[in-house]
């Protein structure tokens, strides 16, 4: 988590350091899109802060909703890509690609990692599927049992297609 001062508004313009001894005049800087990166940003660490609080809620021996992890993992997903396309669209004017560091920090890289922490979660218990790890845009995956059981099922499937003679190894799950 990067802390900023006020998660509200987003760093001040210009804040963004480029890497290589690169300026901003040799960098056809954009000031706009800099701050709607910036605002972009903001808004999916206000949606993390969210999405951490319900977690806490599922974590605690208290009473919670599903629902509202669930609705808060859908928040930063469509806070995730508006922050990629953001800073794609920033990067369109600079002379070689460069980090968009937010306090220090490459924020796209950032974006990787920042929900592997809600891996100790019981999603599949809770949710129906887990994370994963490296899963920025928080889709469910299959919970690693259900992967286990297709993959014993199909398993089962090519075996008894050889004991009848078809030697077929390829099965169709859907």
């Amino acid at each position: 988590y990067i802390s900023m001062s006020d998660p509200s508004s987003p760093p001040p313009i210009g804040s963004v350091r480029f890497g290589r001894g690169l300026s901003i005049l040799t960098q056809r800087f954009d000031p706009y899109k800099e701050s709607l990166v910036l605002h972009a940003v903001s808004g999916r660490e206000r949606h993390l802060e969210r999405l951490r609080a319900a977690v806490e809620e599922c974590r605690s021996n208290r009473p919670f909703r599903p629902s509202d992890v669930v609705e808060s993992l859908r928040e930063v997903r469509e806070a995730t890509a508006l922050v990629v396309e953001r800073v794609l669209e920033w990067r369109k004017g600079l002379v070689r690609p460069e980090p968009f560091d937010v306090g220090g920090v490459n924020y796209m890289l950032k974006v990787v990692k920042d929900v592997d922490g809600l891996r100790g979660l019981p999603a599949a218990d809770l949710f129906g599927f887990e994370l994963g790890m490296r899963n920025p845009f928080c889709m469910p995956t299959r919970p690693r049992k259900a992967v286990r059981e297709v993959l014993r099922e199909r398993r089962r499937k090519q075996a008894a297609m050889r004991r009848r003679g078809g030697g077929g190894t390829k099965t169709r799950d859907h």
